[in-house]
Formats: C-alpha cells, structure tokens, sequence
C-alpha cells in the first residue's frame, strides 16, 4: 500500500518493492520516482 498525504509530505511506501521518492523538479510538476529495493 502506498499513502500520499499531502503532496508537501514524504511520502510513505509500506509492504511494497519499491523506493519512492517525490522529486519537486518546479513550481507547478511533481515527479513520483519509483525504484526497485537493492
């Protein structure tokens, strides 16, 4: 299951094989990145 909060928040990944981060690339565009845990 993956929670998102808020877009401003980290987001928490639980119970997946996947790193995710949230990367602010500008103002108006959020990227959601998902990577396989090593």
């Amino acid at each position: 299951m993956v929670f998102i909060c808020n877009k401003d928040w980290p987001i928490t990944a639980y119970r997946t094989p996947f790193s995710i981060t949230l990367t602010k690339n500008s103002p108006n565009k959020d990227t959601i990145s998902l990577h396989w845990r090593k």
